[in-house]
C-alpha cells in the first residue's frame, strides 16, 4: 500500500472513532450540535473512501485505453468529496434548523470531551493530509485535507454554542441547535471549495498571471 493510500485508511479510522464517539455523546447528552459535528464526521469516512478509491485506480499504469494514465481518477474523486460535502452539510443544517422550539432534554456537559478530542484529531490529520498532498501532487488528499481543516472550525463552532447553552440554559436555550446549523453551514462551505477546486483542476484552468510570470 503507498504512502497516499496509508493516509488515507488512517483518516478514515480516525473519523470513524470520532463520528461513533460524538454521535453517542451527543445523543446520551441531548446535544444537537454535538451529533451534527458526529455526522459530519461520519461524512469524512465516506470522503476519505473516495480518497483511498482515487489513490488506487491512478496508481495503474497507463494502458491502450489509458495512454497518459489514471491520474483524473484522483481529481474527480475529489470533486465527488465536493459534493458529498455539500449534500452532507445541507442535510445537517437542515435537521438542526428543523428541531429548534421542539422540546428538549438537559444538555449535558461531557459533550465537550469529545468536541476537544476532535478539534485536536482533526487539527493532525490536516496537517498531515497537505503535507502528503503536496508531497505526492495529490488533489484527492488535498481535498480531503481540506475537509478535516474545515472539521476543526465546525468543532469550534459546537463548542461555542455547546458552551453558551451550559452557561445560561435559559437565555440560549437553541444556542445548541443554531450550533448544529452553523456546522452544518461550515460542511456546505468546504463543500463548494473542494468541488469549484477540483472542477478547474478537471478543466485544465490555467494558474494565475504571477506564477505564469514566475514560470
Amino acid at each position: 500500500m503507498q504512502i497516499g493510500q496509508r493516509v488515507a485508511v488512517a483518516g478514515m479510522l480516525v473519523s470513524g472513532a470520532l463520528a461513533l464517539i460524538k454521535i453517542f455523546a451527543g445523543l446520551a447528552g441531548h446535544s444537537t450540535a454535538v451529533v451534527a459535528d458526529g455526522l459530519e464526521s461520519a461524512a469524512d469516512v465516506i470522503a476519505s473512501g473516495f480518497v483511498l478509491f482515487g489513490l488506487t485506480i491512478a496508481a495503474k499504469p497507463a494502458d491502450q485505453d489509458h495512454p497518459y494514465g489514471h491520474g483524473r481518477v484522483e481529481t474527480i474523486a475529489g470533486m465527488v468529496i465536493g459534493f458529498v460535502l455539500t449534500a452532507g452539510g445541507a442535510l445537517i443544517s437542515w435537521a438542526s434548523i428543523h428541531r429548534l422550539g421542539q422540546p428538549r432534554e438537559r444538555l449535558a456537559a461531557f459533550v465537550i470531551g469529545p468536541l476537544v478530542l476532535s478539534l485536536v484529531a482533526k487539527s493532525g490529520l490536516a496537517t498531515m493530509k497537505f503535507r502528503y498532498g503536496r508531497r505526492l501532487h495529490s488533489a484527492a488528499l488535498t481535498a480531503d485535507a481540506w475537509n478535516d481543516a474545515m472539521d476543526t472550525i465546525s468543532a469550534v463552532a459546537a463548542l461555542v454554542a455547546v458552551g453558551l447553552a451550559l452557561s445560561d440554559r435559559v437565555r440560549f436555550a437553541e444556542a445548541d441547535r443554531y450550533g448544529g446549523f452553523v456546522v452544518g453551514l461550515i460542511v456546505i462551505a468546504a463543500g463548494i471549495r473542494v468541488s469549484r477546486e477540483t472542477a478547474m483542476q478537471l478543466m485544465d484552468t490555467m494558474p494565475g498571471e504571477p506564477m505564469i510570470a514566475e514560470i
